[in-house]
């Protein structure tokens, strides 16, 4: 059976998860998935460190077509997601609290300036006439193919031995219930 997930841009059953296509893609990075809120049993699905910072991802599966968009009177790029006819601009509003929890478990001044990104994944998502993330109430929200894209092309502001470092401190402030973090290179 294949993995759920895609996004829409091939057939459908052959569509890949966001865990699958970030380990085949990135390099030189930490990923940490499945953490915990301290103190919750609320979830943040990935925390990738790379050489670019820290991004947050949200990943869900919503099939149906993704359409954004905003009120003609705001000048707003886009305020509003909706996925297979239904608002999900809450998918949206739900990455503060998880770029929050993450940016709290950065304590170390080492660390300090580093990018905290939050990221909003579809799978199972049929994109359309888009052929890049979009920006939803400043969340890059896109399919998983994208999202590694984003994170590998981004520019390089800590080094490998920092990656490691600060992949530990995450490691350490952000509880998981099963395996510990590993390197995907």
């Amino acid at each position: 059976m294949n993995d759920p997930g895609c996004n829409g841009r091939v057939p459908a059953g052959q569509g890949v998860t966001l865990g699958a296509v970030l380990d085949a893609s990135l390099r030189d990075a930490v990923v940490l998935r499945d953490r915990h809120k301290p103190g919750r049993r609320a979830i943040i699905d990935f925390v990738i460190v790379a050489r670019s910072g820290v991004w947050v991802i949200d990943a869900k599966t919503r099939p149906g077509l993704v359409e954004v968009g905003a009120d003609e009177s705001s000048g707003a790029a886009f305020e509003w997601l909706h996925v297979d006819g239904h608002d999900r601009t809450r998918d949206v509003d739900a990455m503060s609290w998880q770029y929050e929890v993450v940016v709290r478990a950065i304590n170390d001044a080492e660390f300090a300036g580093v990018p905290v990104v939050p990221l909003l994944c579809y799978m199972n998502a049929d994109w359309g006439d888009l052929d890049e993330a979009v920006e939803v109430c400043r969340i890059k929200v896109g399919w998983p193919e994208e999202i590694a894209r984003l994170i590998g092309a981004a520019a390089a502001v800590i080094d490998l031995e920092r990656v490691e470092r600060l992949a530990a401190e995450l490691d350490a402030q952000l509880a998981q219930a099963d395996s510990s973090w590993r390197w995907v290179q």
